[in-house]
């Protein structure tokens, strides 16, 4: 009963698994392993606590169960209880020091962390190959190691290797693709999500990549075809609604761009990017300039990263509205998230010059000199503030 159960688990017929792993703990209510394996069961359903009471029982059963407690680790980790999730992995790995699935776990643990402890994981994963040099998801976890720290080419390297032992391995093709992509190597990185789009035909996140590849490449129709396929599979996915606006608007199909860009912002009202890119739809329409401002600052409220990106085009719309100095206001806000964009800096020297504030406009033109000593606007700004 209990390899009838791992069967019918293996093939994700999990009613029929739990009925036959119940039945072998009826016929023998101290088997440890069948109640471990029921617990995996459980957490394959969603049932997080069963399964951890689970792992427990077989645990009190047979505390030499290095199964019951890497079980216990994997659920932990999985809840973002990283501190019992190791506690429970090396309880494991301290059973059997050569516990491959323990030592890769563990490495993975080492990548949730807030601050991510590279060294370690990459010391676990190369042990969890020490002992198992087939270990694909090794590989893979190395790779990660070093997409993480961007260094790609790396990271390629470990990906590529994973492949070679699994050319079926989905989450490898995916993130090789990503690889590729941040080394501007686009048509790799297609041929990867396409991949993996043959073992996975509805994965709305390899659409969703690949379009993003299509439109780096002016392939607007490619990428509108794949993210309406992405939509199908992932509806409920702001994300997708952002890049069909953004297709839109490439293709002078503003209406179409905005109501797009409207239904990423009710799935995600605090989306500062769709904001934002309301904010450059309305700011190129007849009339739109108010409802640009207002999306502009609803991007602002709800983004810390770079907010110049949406500071930057409401200072200039309010500029053009003669409220220089509530453009000032506006960029002020967000000096110390900005400190490092001449672009910032430039936008508060011409909203400074506008509104009179030639002193303040010197500063800030010290400022972009910081960053961008070699810029061609540098003679006709101190030129304007000498007025």
């Amino acid at each position: 009963y209990i390899l009838r159960g791992q069967i019918y688990a293996a093939l994700g017929e999990r009613d029929r698994a739990t009925e036959a792993l119940e039945r072998a703990i009826r016929l023998d209510p101290t088997n440890d392993f069948a109640i471990m394996r029921l617990g995996v069961v459980d957490y394959g359903d969603g049932r997080t606590e069963s399964a951890l009471a689970r792992f427990q029982r077989a645990i009190e059963l047979n505390p030499e169960s290095k199964w019951a407690y890497l079980w216990r680790g994997i659920v932990y980790s999985e809840s973002s209880d990283l501190s019992k999730a190791r506690d429970a992995l090396n309880k494991a790995l301290k059973l059997d020091p050569r516990f491959d699935l323990a030592l890769y776990n563990l490495g993975w643990i080492e990548l949730k962390e807030q601050k991510k402890n590279y060294a370690t994981a990459e010391q676990l994963f190369r042990r969890a190959l020490a002992v198992n040099p087939a270990y694909k998801e090794a590989l893979y976890g190395l790779g990660m190691v070093y997409g993480y720290q961007k260094e790609y080419q790396v990271a390629r390297g470990y990906l590529s290797n994973a492949l070679e032992l699994d050319p079926g391995f989905l989450t490898a093709w995916k993130w090789r693709g990503i690889v590729n992509y941040e080394l501007g190597e686009f048509e790799a990185a297609l041929d990867d999500f396409s991949t993996g789009l043959e073992l996975d035909p509805s994965s709305a996140d390899l659409f969703v990549r690949r379009a993003r590849v299509a439109i780096l490449q002016d392939a607007h129709q490619k990428a509108l075809s794949d993210l309406q396929f992405a939509r199908k599979f992932d509806p409920e996915n702001p994300r997708i609604y952002l890049y069909l606006a953004q297709v839109y608007q490439t293709l002078g199909q503003a209406n179409l761009a905005l109501e797009e860009v409207n239904k990423a912002i009710d799935l995600n009202p605090r989306y500062g990017d769709a904001f934002g890119l309301k904010g450059d739809l309305h700011a190129a329409m007849d009339e739109g300039r108010e409802s640009a401002i207002e999306a502009y600052r609803m991007a602002l409220d709800v983004t810390s990263y770079r907010p110049e990106r949406f500071a930057i085009p409401l200072a200039q719309l309010l500029r053009a509205n003669d409220q220089s100095e509530e453009a000032l206001v506006e960029l002020m806000q967000i000096v110390e998230e900005a400190r490092d964009s001449a672009e910032f800096w430039l936008e508060i020297v011409y909203a400074s010059i506008a509104a009179g504030k030639f002193s303040k406009a010197a500063e800030a033109l010290k400022e972009y000199v910081r960053i961008a000593p070699a810029s061609d606007k540098i003679p006709e700004l101190e030129r304007l503030i000498r007025m």
